[in-house]
């Protein structure tokens, strides 16, 4: 396999391909992009296609690192308030965030979440798909749901619900207004948490670290560590279904 045969620059995302190990960042604005097609045609097409390349076998998944998480969400809130942005647009945000998590559960590949900076849960939910997670220690969880009268979105009760229990999943989502690395760290939802400054190097030297396995036996173990996972489809269709009750009721505001 050529060095760099699975690199890519799209309007979307990029991807940078060094041997076994891919590291894939989306582009500016990912949350809107999530309400077009052809963005999300182009991710799910890309991460399918490299799960059927027998040499790659992790993929960095390199979320915020631009601090706009929080913005674009509270923009597409006052879109919705708006009109501007239409109720089909939004299903279609949340469906394509529930097929990238389920392209990142699903493929033999394994996939390393990084997360730095302000986010939201939506995305969180992105890196909670993944199969390893470092933070970095800038890392602050915004529920901004809770501001913006939503439920969250991106699968945190069904992740936080495994992890710590089903009372300590509704404290944290309830009643804090944001949640940082070293918190994270503690409930188990990240698996790391290093400087910022040291992300990225530490990302590559996990996923080598990955790599340096047969793909066979990552793939099948993945597959084994996943049945803690069971219902997860089944969840991320009732999540929908429930804030689309949210936002279909007049007397709350969004």
């Amino acid at each position: 396999m050529t060095e760099g045969s699975f690199s890519r620059d799209t309007e979307f995302f990029s991807a940078v391909q060094r041997q076994a190990v891919v590291t894939f960042r989306f582009k500016k604005n990912c949350l809107l992009h999530a309400t077009m097609f052809e963005a999300k045609d182009a991710v799910l097409g890309y991460l399918k296609h490299i799960a059927t390349v027998p040499e790659i076998k992790v993929v960095i998944i390199m979320g915020n690192t631009l601090c706009d998480d929080c913005e674009q969400y509270q923009q597409i809130c006052a879109m919705i308030r708006s009109g501007e942005l239409s109720e089909a647009a939004v299903s279609r945000l949340f469906r394509a965030v529930d097929q990238i998590m389920l392209a990142l559960v699903n493929s033999d590949i394994l996939f390393v979440g990084v997360i730095s900076n302000e986010t939201v849960p939506l995305l969180l939910g992105i890196s909670l798909a993944c199969d390893y997670r470092i933070a970095g220690r800038s890392m602050r969880v915004r529920n901004l749901y809770l501001e913006e009268g939503l439920l969250p979105k991106g699968g945190l009760p069904f992740f936080f619900g495994r992890r710590i229990g089903r009372s300590k999943a509704l404290e944290w989502l309830l009643f804090h207004e944001q949640i940082d690395a070293q918190t994270c760290l503690d409930l188990g939802i990240v698996d790391r948490v290093v400087p910022d400054c040291d992300l990225e190097d530490e990302a590559m030297q996990t996923a080598r670290l990955i790599a340096a396995r047969p793909r066979p036996i990552l793939a099948r173990l993945k597959r084994l560590l996943n049945r803690s996972l069971q219902g997860l489809p089944e969840y991320l269709e009732q999540e929908n279904q429930e804030l689309g009750y949210v936002l279909e009721q007049g007397n709350v505001e969004i």
